[in-house]
């Protein structure tokens, strides 16, 4: 199984669970994955994929938040 095959199982347990706005950036990051994978890495992909992290971190962590009202942090040095 492969990063990308793991990544889109998932992705399909967030949408299991009716959680599509914090799987939206999973499914990007995929997209990304799966493009520098057919045409090689370079600074623009990475960049694309370290985003797209970030961002479902982030949706992650403002449902989490909501869920059990309290302030959960992601560091962005976490993301480097």
């Amino acid at each position: 199984s492969s990063p990308v095959n793991w990544l889109e199982k998932l992705l399909d347990s967030f949408e299991d669970v009716n959680y599509h706005r914090e799987a939206a950036p999973l499914y990007d990051m995929i997209e990304h994955i799966k493009y520098q994978n057919e045409y090689g890495s370079n600074e623009v992909t990475r960049e694309n994929i370290d985003e797209s992290l970030y961002r479902f971190k982030r949706e992650c962590e403002n449902t989490l938040e909501n869920i059990i009202g309290s302030t959960l942090r992601i560091d962005e040095e976490e993301m480097n």
